[in-house]
């Protein structure tokens, strides 16, 4: 603990210095909004370093709520961030996917009721076959497909492997 903040301290002042959008993230994210999607982010970083982070790549703007890992009591898994996430955002439960790339993402959609899209690339800590998402994606320009597929079937779909 008491290491824990001068650990937050020295991120943020590097936080955006080697971080990247993800290939095809701006695109995937012109594309969403323009099918008229809702965008929000629900991360288990801190709220001020998720928005300070966000606003250095360009895209805090994009998205109608950031919640971090102390905007509420708890964090993800736990699905109320999530769920309070979709509420902030003007968002439908039954309308929504969570766009993840750890077992956390993965088992915070499942706590929410909600399916979750898994990128093939990015964190995970765990191998993506283990993870059981509702669909896995290697690019994030397949995001708008799966989500609207995903969310016009039961979520106990199958997970469809392009």
């Amino acid at each position: 603990d008491a290491l824990f903040q001068p650990f937050l301290d020295a991120y943020a002042a590097r936080i955006a210095q080697e971080s990247r959008l993800y290939p095809g993230a701006e695109a995937c994210l012109d594309a969403l909004a323009a099918e008229g999607w809702a965008l929000g982010v629900c991360t288990n970083k801190p709220e001020g370093l998720a928005r300070i982070l966000l606003d250095a790549l360009g895209v805090a703007a994009r998205f109608g709520a950031i919640l971090g890992a102390d905007s509420l009591p708890v964090r993800k898994p736990d699905p109320r961030p999530l769920l309070e996430t979709i509420a902030r955002i003007g968002g439908a439960r039954a309308r929504s996917v969570l766009v993840g790339d750890t077992i956390t993402d993965v088992e915070t959609a499942r706590n929410a009721a909600l399916p979750c899209i898994l990128c093939r690339f990015g964190y995970a800590a765990q191998p993506h076959r283990d993870l059981a998402a509702a669909a896995e994606i290697n690019a994030l320009g397949e995001v708008a497909a799966h989500a609207a597929r995903l969310i016009a079937s039961p979520l106990d779909a199958p997970a469809q492997h392009p």
